[in-house]
This record gives C-alpha cells, sequence and structure tokens, in this order.
C-alpha cells in the first residue's frame, strides 16, 4: 500500500496541478504515509509486547493497565530495554506511562538483569522467541 501511494504521490507532482493544490494532495498522501508507519509500528510493538507477556504469565490486555503487579512491571521493563532504541516519549506512549517511568525503567533494567537470575533468564527467553 505504501509503494501505491509513492507511485500517486510521484504521479501528482508530474502532472501540472495548480502548485497549492498540489502541494495540499501531497501533504495529504504523505501524512497516510506516515499514519501507515505509525500503526505497522504500534501493531509490532504489541506483538514483541505479547511475547513478554507470554513469559512472565501476564494478559495481554493488562499490559498498558494501571497496576504495580510485579509480572507486569517486569513485563514492560522488558520491552522498554528491547526497544531501547526508540525515543522515551514514543516507548511511554506504548506502555500507557510517562517518559520519566520510561527513564527510571531503563535504569531498572540494567541493574535487574546483572542481579536477578530469574528476570534474566526470562529476558532471554522472550529474546529466544523473538529470534524464531
Amino acid at each position: 500500500m505504501k509503494a501505491e501511494i509513492q507511485k500517486i504521490i510521484e504521479q501528482v507532482e508530474s502532472m501540472n496541478y495548480p502548485k497549492e493544490h498540489e502541494m495540499d494532495i501531497i501533504y495529504h498522501l504523505k501524512s497516510v504515509l506516515l499514519k501507515i508507519d505509525l500503526m505497522s509500528k504500534k501493531s509490532s510493538v504489541l506483538d514483541i509486547a505479547a511475547i513478554f507477556c507470554y513469559v512472565n504469565e501476564v494478559e495481554v490486555d493488562e499490559f498498558d493497565k494501571k497496576t504495580r503487579k510485579r509480572e507486569v512491571v517486569d513485563t514492560r521493563k522488558m520491552l522498554i530495554h528491547y526497544l531501547r532504541g526508540e525515543r522515551d516519549s514514543t516507548l511511554a506512549r506504548y506502555i500507557n506511562k510517562d517518559r520519566t517511568t520510561v527513564i527510571h525503567y531503563r535504569k531498572a533494567v540494567k541493574d535487574l538483569l546483572a542481579t536477578d537470575p530469574d528476570f534474566k533468564r526470562r529476558y532471554e527467553i522472550g529474546l529466544a522467541m523473538l529470534q524464531v
């Protein structure tokens, strides 16, 4: 679908539309492309979260709810650590928290991986499942 929209953008640019109409059309099509990217990224993040939920024996619908259950919090921390290349604000939206929570989770995961063998084992199982 992205390829088709890109072709339409190229066609619009090659036609002789008045410049203001051309810019409106291209702006709209590019915003559609951006929404497609965001939706596909969000769904892939939810797929990754589902794997970590499985490893921690957490229901997927509990993942972004307001709770302090250890299993749920550990699941969020694992996801944050796995997606460490993303921006804090983006990750915060995925887990329904604010960016300061993401920063805290980043620090906590480093300590947990170094000191908690059970957490490390569950994280490594999740990584192995993601590699399949």
